[in-house]
Formats: structure tokens, sequence, C-alpha cells
């Protein structure tokens, strides 16, 4: 789902660059979207975390975590294994030319082709996904009522959910995918993936029919 996506904001304007970077990063470090708006370039500025662009990939280190209040959050993102992932953030890094201590996410003129230098606020994360599920839905075939129905289910948590559910789907065991998504307990992350363990394991399989 991921994948289509950033392929429906094919594009090389600013604003399609970063909301490319945005979806995919919000998905692959299963990121709440308060953490996606407050991670500045190289150092920490005036947000709540940071991202680097490091040897192997993408590091996104977190001030202070809802989980976790008292220390710092590494988050690693391996270019190997999401490199589609990669190529969007390191695409909006370099077109936006950001400064260490920059917000990474900042909003963008109506020529869509300067940054306001202004850090995007958690609504207007949460539009950008609604906006590209939208445009994804009619890419697919469903009319413009049908688009925005769709839409409506989904918000700037459900990258982080994405995440939480697609790793399920890949039988990844929950304590990897609790220890990638900073949940406090395995039974929050439980409560995501209850959907898919009821399609893929369930227990009527077992009974050869």
């Amino acid at each position: 789902y991921l994948r289509t996506l950033l392929e429906i904001g094919g594009g090389d304007d600013l604003l399609t660059l970063r909301d490319n970077a945005l979806l995919g990063l919000g998905f692959a470090a299963a990121l709440r979207r308060s953490e996606l708006v407050g991670l500045d370039y190289g150092e920490l500025g005036s947000g709540t975390g940071v991202i680097e662009l490091v040897a192997d990939g993408v590091q996104v280190t977190l001030a202070t975590s809802k989980a976790d209040q008292g220390r710092a959050v590494v988050i690693a993102i391996p270019c190997a294994a999401i490199p589609t992932v990669c190529e969007a953030i390191e695409r909006w890094i370099e077109t936006a030319a950001l400064q260490p201590g920059d917000p990474v996410f900042q909003g963008i003129g109506k020529g869509r082709s300067k940054l306001n230098g202004k850090r995007m606020s958690d609504k207007q994360a949460a539009r950008i996904v609604k906006a590209r599920v939208k445009a994804r839905a009619i890419a697919f075939g469903k009319s413009e009522s049908e688009a925005d129905q769709i839409a409506r289910d989904f918000s700037g948590h459900s990258l982080r959910a994405g995440f939480i559910t697609s790793a399920a789907s890949k039988s990844i065991p929950v304590y990897e995918i609790q220890e990638h998504s900073r949940h406090r307990s395995a039974d929050m992350v439980k409560k995501y993936i209850r959907d898919v363990d009821q399609w893929q394991n369930n227990p009527l399989g077992k009974f050869g029919f």
C-alpha cells in the first residue's frame, strides 16, 4: 500500500517530494504524527527529535518519546531493507537544501517552489495522509465520493498503524514489532494486529476441510 501511495505522488516539485518523504518516514519509523513533524535535520533545533543520513541508512533520534520520557530513543531505517523510502527522504533533504537544525517538514508556498521556514503541524501531516489516500483511491478507479469515504478512515496515525499491521502480515514476531514501534506493552501492539490475525492465523485454517 505504501509503495503505491508514493508512486501516486510521482513528481519533482517540493510539495510532492516533501509529502513522499513524510509518508515514507512516518511508516518506516512507526512515528506518531507529533514525532514526525517534530523532527529537525542533522542536529536538534526547536524540535523534539533529529533525523540523520548515516552509512547504512536513515537514523531517527527522538529526544523523548511517549513510551520513554526519560531518555532518547534511536530508530534505525536500513536503506537496504526499504530503499524506496530512503530515496524519498534523501531527495527531500537534498532538494529542500535543509540545514542543520532546520525543521525537516516545513510549509511550502503557493508556487510549490519555496519553503516558508515554518514547522508543519500534526494536523497538516494528517491532511497529507488523507489527500494521498484519496488520490490513490481515485487512481484505482474509485469515484470522488468513494475516495472521500476511504480517506476518512485514515489519519496521521495511520502511518504508524500501517507499519504494525504490515509487519504482522509478514509474521514478524510481536516483540520485534514492539521494539521498533516503541510501545510500552505487547498488548498495545496486539490491538493493532488483531484484524490481521483473524484472517492469516485463523484456527479454521487448521481444520483441513
